[in-house]
């Protein structure tokens, strides 16, 4: 049983105290409190999971993206031949009607 002052008051407080007797300091013979230290150690999960987070993340878009780019470009594909139909069918119909018109 070792005494050690007070963070908060200088009041001597054992070691293994929850909080101060005198101000009611949580951990008191500690340099952070409870709160701080347990807000420190939930950071540092974050920062961990968001770390995990992003390397499981990067390892499925690694896995997906050849499909993505595949179904993308199949897209713009379809896309052309649209616009390529829509062309022809506007130059038919130009062209029949230039016809009309002459007859």
């Amino acid at each position: 049983m070792s005494l050690k002052p007070c963070r908060a008051c200088q009041n001597e407080v054992d070691t293994s105290a929850i909080s101060c007797p005198t101000c009611g300091a949580t951990r008191p013979a500690h340099r952070l409190s409870l709160q701080t230290y347990n807000l420190i150690i939930l950071a540092v999960q974050i920062i961990v999971g968001l770390t995990i987070l992003y390397f499981i993340a990067s390892a499925v878009w690694k896995k997906a993206e050849p499909f993505v780019n595949k179904a993308n470009v199949m897209q713009m594909q379809r896309q052309q031949q649209e616009e390529q139909e829509q062309l022809n069918n506007n130059e038919h119909e130009s062209e029949s009607e230039s016809e009309n018109e002459s007859e």
